[in-house]
């Protein structure tokens, strides 16, 4: 079954603060606040000073939270009852199924699919949310 949402933009706090954008300049843990603007490299990243805390949240942190995404699959094989007979079964499958193993997306955090509450208010707001895990179940059915 495939999921997915497009337009809905996302706030992601976890990457405010893993950029050093919370206002604490130790925080800022992702490789990419190694290219952070100095007078003699200018880029688009602004520099962070542990001296002037800055709190106050920025649409720098708004992303795309458009996705499409595999969200589960399943497949099952049932093996011919000719050739069981000789193993005096009725009946053996054998199946398999995957969660969340596959998404597009251009959003730069964990997983597009966020959910901090049931309160309306925060929907769209990431901060620090578990990404769904990709489980995989595999196993076989015997009849004897």
């Amino acid at each position: 079954m495939f999921q997915g949402t497009q337009g809905n933009q996302i706030y992601s706090q976890t990457l405010a603060y893993l950029w050093g954008g919370q206002g604490q300049a130790y925080n800022a843990t992702t490789a990419d606040a190694l290219n952070i603007w100095t007078p003699e490299h200018e880029t688009n990243n602004p520099s962070f000073s542990n001296a002037g805390k800055n709190y106050i949240n920025s649409s720098r942190y708004v992303y795309d939270g458009s996705y499409i995404k595999l969200k589960n699959i399943s497949l099952s094989y049932h093996i011919p009852s000719v050739l069981l007979s000789k193993a005096k079964l009725r009946n053996l499958e054998i199946y398999g199924s995957a969660q969340n193993i596959l998404w597009l997306t251009k959003y730069p955090g964990y997983d597009p699919e966020v959910n901090n509450s049931t309160n309306a208010i925060t929907q769209g707001l990431e901060m620090g949310t578990i990404p769904n895990p990709r489980t995989y179940t595999m196993g076989l059915r015997v009849g004897f």
